[in-house]
């Protein structure tokens, strides 16, 4: 068997239909099924009420959690070679439907925990979203998906592993190429993916003056009082 089908199959043995009790699991941890258009919603409404940079922001970190907790998934499994057996993790995104992972050029290094490469994502589920709901844009809108391979990856690697969106459908390129690496400045976490302390921005409202507050440099003009006696 080929190993690209080898890896398939084992990734489809991870998954368990349970109809009589509605559930679905995928290796001790249960998923659902959600469609296209559900999930553009979702996302759209994000957009809207939170921006396209707090949107961005917050659905990255969903797919960072959600590759971190895939990656510590295989190492609970498989403690002794859960690095060589990492490499099926291209085939998570292909049988959830999220997208079609297509390495190009990889180096791995198990040992050291070392990884960089190149990949092309065909037919992402969420630039289906944003195209449906946004358009095309000027920007990568992969948001989740270079959340989840960050996630996955430096939590295999023990460090951080960033992936970077170069080309993309929503851009209106025919696929999506990305690219991992180590952070240039040697950074050892990834703050745009830290789920702890992320707020709304609010906006920022000029101080209303009270109705009877004067000026902080009005100062009071001495009354002039005339010489002249009043009295007679």
């Amino acid at each position: 068997m080929p190993v690209a089908a080898s890896a398939e199959a084992e990734v489809l043995g991870m998954l368990t239909f349970s109809p009589e009790d509605g559930r679905i699991w995928f290796n001790h941890r249960r998923v659902m099924m959600l469609d296209t258009v559900s999930f553009a919603t979702l996302r759209d409404s994000l957009i809207r009420n939170l921006g396209p940079r707090a949107a961005r922001r917050l659905l990255t970190q969903v797919g960072y959690q959600s590759g971190v907790g895939d990656a510590q998934m295989l190492r609970t499994d498989y403690p002794d070679d859960y690095r060589e057996r990492s490499r099926i993790g291209t085939r998570f995104h292909s049988v959830a439907g999220i997208a079609k992972v297509e390495p190009i050029t990889t180096v791995f290094r198990p040992k050291d925990g070392y990884f960089s490469g190149e990949f092309i994502w065909r037919h992402t589920v969420e630039d289906d979203a944003h195209i449906q709901t946004q358009g095309l844009g000027t920007e990568p809108a992969c948001w989740m998906e270079l959340g989840y391979a960050t996630g996955y990856l430096s939590t295999i690697c023990d460090q951080l592993i960033v992936f970077r969106e170069f080309e993309c459908r929503s851009m209106g390129s025919v696929v999506c190429r990305v690219r991992a690496s180590r952070p240039a400045s040697g950074a050892t976490s990834m703050r745009i993916c830290s789920t702890s302390g992320w707020r709304r921005p609010r906006r920022r409202r000029p101080a209303r003056r009270q109705r009877n507050q004067r000026p902080s440099r009005w100062r009071p003009t001495p009354r002039r009082t005339s010489s002249v006696n009043p009295l007679p």
